[in-house]
């Protein structure tokens, strides 16, 4: 930890631009985890009657 220390004052002059990396890097990992799960739930829903309503909402989601 204490090399980490060292380069704070390096990495101060970056400090937006890491948050924002450290950001979309979660928002892309979550996106990354939220496709399959809508698509399981829009192949679940297709064993069920389902309406042209929710299975268009489903496609618009994944895209």
């Amino acid at each position: 930890m204490r090399n980490l220390y060292k380069l704070k004052k390096y990495f101060a002059r970056y400090k937006k631009k890491l948050l924002l990396g450290i950001l979309f890097i979660i928002l892309s990992n979550i996106g990354t985890v939220y496709v399959p799960l809508l698509l399981k739930d829009s192949i679940d829903a297709l064993s069920h009657k389902i309406s042209t309503e929710l299975l268009l909402q489903y496609g618009l989601m994944i895209v």
